[in-house]
């Protein structure tokens, strides 16, 4: 059992590696990058079957913030002028459903 745990672990910890976030700048978050190096922090945890990702900014943002790829209602959150926002993406689910964004967990 303690393998099957392991290579689950390290299939999420491999599929956060491969997950990328793609900041979707509107133009006042472009204006950011003008006036102040637009520095986004990511975070990533796991669990449940879940990966809760959080990006804080160093000013408001008012872009998207989405799964590669995947700019779906499930994969993607806008922010609302705050420096903070969080996107919970389903690791479980499967191709070709609402709530797929890309990532593909092999649990096995």
């Amino acid at each position: 059992m303690g393998t099957i745990v392991g290579e689950f672990s390290a299939t999420i910890e491999s599929a956060i590696l491969l997950f990328v976030l793609t900041v979707g700048l509107t133009q006042q978050a472009w204006a950011q990058v003008v006036g102040n190096e637009f520095l986004p922090q990511v975070s990533a945890t796991c669990k449940s079957g879940h990966m809760s990702i959080k990006v804080a900014f160093n000013s408001s943002f008012t872009g998207a913030v989405h799964a590669r790829d995947y700019r779906t209602p499930a994969c993607m959150v806008n922010g609302d002028g705050g420096t903070l926002v969080s996107l919970d993406i389903n690791l479980l689910a499967m191709r070709n459903t609402p709530d797929y964004c890309g990532v593909l967990v092999n649990n096995v």
